[in-house]
């Protein structure tokens, strides 16, 4: 091969690859600092946009899962009212039948329904009371809630105020107010029952909702970290690689002066 002194094949070749493993090096400290493969769009374009779809999808479902649990605790506050509510009609049926009972005296029936209106007042304070963020959950002034703008989840809420239930009017001064209000009662006690059933049903819905987004997730956060996430073995391997390169090719980019050296010894300089 000639000897040639304007231009150093030799020394371009080798800073051509000191520059491209240079750029190799600092791409795997990176990778080695954050942990990640992808820590740019260079990296991986195609796998940094599908691991940015997922990872939004992760999001939305991590947004779901809040507003289930925010929408579980709900119905858990209004299953908790209902049974206060059937508490109390319990304990009104068991005066009521004790007004029914022909051997009461009138002063004893005045003391029963004294404490019957006390309950019946108490289920009205109940349904009013029973509230979660401000909203009250029983008295009808809202039959649903949406769980989410994208959910398709929503809890029906139930009306057991008393009149609702059917209790306005309720005594048992007599035997035979006391006979109207077993039967008034009894329809009150179904309806509350069958209330606090709709919201277990309800319950059961978002558990099962929650699971199926928890297990979604986890593998939606599976998939973007195999596409995101380092193999560390590996990224170590390649760092040693090109470190190994970069040195070399720098004593390559040294020894290209060889020939400048062997050019000024036939000048004879």
């Amino acid at each position: 091969m000639g000897m040639r002194i304007n231009t150093n094949n030799a020394a371009l070749n080798a800073a051509q690859q000191v520059g491209r493993t240079s750029e190799a090096l600092l791409r795997s400290n990176a990778q080695l600092a954050t942990g990640l493969r992808i820590n740019q769009a260079a990296d991986d374009a195609a796998g940094l946009a599908i691991s940015e779809n997922a990872q939004a999808l992760l999001n939305q479902y991590q947004a779901e899962i809040a507003a289930y649990q925010n929408g579980y605790t709900l119905a858990e506050t209004a299953e908790g009212g209902l049974a206060a509510q059937g508490g109390a009609v319990q304990r009104l049926q068991d005066l009521a039948l004790q007004a029914a009972n022909g051997t009461m005296t009138a002063e004893n029936r005045t003391a029963l329904n004294q404490e019957a209106q006390q309950l019946i007042e108490g289920i009205n304070g109940t349904a009013t009371g029973t509230q979660f963020n401000n909203t009250a959950l029983l008295n009808g002034t809202q039959t649903t809630v949406e769980l989410g703008a994208n959910t398709g989840v929503q809890i029906t809420l139930p009306t057991t105020t008393v009149n609702a239930l059917g209790l306005n009017g309720l005594e048992l001064t007599t035997p035979e107010g006391a006979a109207n209000a077993l039967t008034a009662l009894n329809t009150a006690a179904n309806q509350i029952n069958s209330a606090r059933s709709g919201m277990g049903a309800q319950m059961n819905t978002i558990e099962s909702a929650i699971s199926e987004r928890r297990n979604t997730g986890v593998n939606i956060a599976e998939a973007v970290s195999q596409i995101r996430d380092l193999d560390i073995a590996r990224g170590v391997m390649e760092q040693t690689r090109d470190d190994l390169m970069q040195r070399t090719g720098i004593a390559a980019l040294g020894n290209s002066a060889v020939q400048y050296q062997n050019v000024l010894r036939v000048l004879n300089v």
